[in-house]
């Protein structure tokens, strides 16, 4: 029987040790702060350089909107939007509400365990927590990266990479479902344009996964592969879409 409330400790034989890693603390500090004694609103992230200047990311969290130097970039979700629309276009508006608190909710506290090594969840999240606790119990992680923005400099858009780093011995991204179903052309295109940002910082990405956390308290590990031409054409359709409005703008 589950409480109204679960906390979760971190078990004695993870192969991860938050947050004494080096990669977790590195991570709060970008992050701007310790995430168990609460971090604030708007995570600042200092981006690769651009010319003469050094770019910095912030991501505001409540209307998840990126800025570099002040300047609102596109993120991955504005780019995958017409997938988006094409696979939830008949999804009650109630249900992608709910879906998006789990998920936030869920996304929220796996970070907390990574980081803290502890994390209290609602009973009704318990599950989706307990999965992603048996994931890292039977493998082997050590994550450079937790809920962490990033953007393209060349490209210009913005997104927040899940987990980054090492998964059973590869260069691994990783992206966390908590949906009841994966759809995958749709996560094929977020992986791939995440990818591409850390393709762009010189990190190399061995292997792409989904992490499918379910309501049973078990998980999915679904691999995809590189896409390039997938991520390129979405990338030129928003720029192309973005320039169309800018000159309809002008015209008025």
């Amino acid at each position: 029987m589950i409480n109204e409330t679960q906390n979760v400790a971190t078990p004695t034989n993870w192969n991860i040790r938050p947050p004494a890693t080096a990669a977790a603390w590195m991570v709060r500090r970008m992050r701007g702060g310790d995430l168990c004694a609460g971090s604030g609103v708007v995570s600042k992230v200092p981006g690769p350089e651009r010319g003469n200047t050094m770019g910095n990311l912030e991501f505001s969290q409540p209307k998840h909107i990126y800025r570099l130097n002040g300047e609102v970039l596109p993120s991955v979700s504005d780019l995958c939007r017409f997938l988006h629309r094409e696979v939830y276009k008949d999804a009650p508006a109630w249900k992608m509400e709910d879906a998006a608190i789990r998920g936030d909710a869920v996304h929220a506290c796996a970070q907390q365990l990574d980081t803290c090594g502890t994390a209290t969840i609602s009973g009704d999240y318990a599950p989706y927590l307990k999965a992603y606790e048996l994931f890292l119990l039977e493998h082997t992680v050590k994550w450079a990266m937790v809920e962490m923005p990033l953007y393209h400099p060349q490209e210009l858009y913005a997104g927040t990479i899940d987990r980054y780093g090492f998964l059973d011995g590869f260069y691994t991204l990783l992206d966390i479902k908590t949906t009841y179903t994966v759809y995958k052309p749709l996560c094929r295109a977020q992986l791939n344009l995440y990818r591409l940002m850390l393709i762009a910082k010189g990190l190399p990405v061995d292997k792409m996964y989904i992490l499918h956390l379910k309501k049973d308290g078990t998980y999915k590990l679904i691999r995809f592969k590189e896409d390039l031409p997938l991520a390129n054409s979405l990338i030129t359709l928003h720029n192309a879409l973005r320039k169309r409005r800018r000159k309809g703008a002008k015209n008025v």
